[in-house]
């Protein structure tokens, strides 16, 4: 098994939600996906991208809120027991970066704030 430490920012948490203030969870758990920006990056052109093939794979046909996290260091061991090759073993806290976005159940956007 390899281990690889990832660099700031390079994975990012992705987590549905059915409300907008992040109450209500679509999935049950804790984080619905990650995006690794050294694995993933090779295989599409955005993470937006890579949010819209998850959402679609998941039959996600619904309006949901997505908080995607930029990470600071995590650690990752490659492993083929798992189904993706690999799991991730420690997670750092969230740091500067992330996006939060709307599902309507076909098209994915970025949320706006308007400050008042």
């Amino acid at each position: 098994m390899t281990v690889i430490d990832t660099e700031k920012g390079e994975l990012c948490t992705i987590e549905l939600y059915l409300d907008e203030d992040y109450d209500e969870r679509y999935f049950d758990g804790d984080i619905d996906t990650f995006w690794i920006d050294r694995f993933h990056g090779e295989s599409y052109d955005t993470i937006e991208d890579f949010i819209v093939e998850h959402l679609q794979l998941n039959d996600v046909n619904e309006k949901v809120f997505i908080n995607m996290n930029a990470c600071r260091s995590s650690t990752i061991v490659m492993d083929p027991e798992y189904d993706q090759g690999f799991y991730i073993e420690e997670i750092g806290d969230s740091c500067l970066g992330g996006e939060e976005y709307v599902w309507d159940g076909n098209i994915l956007s970025k949320r706006t704030f308007t400050l008042e």
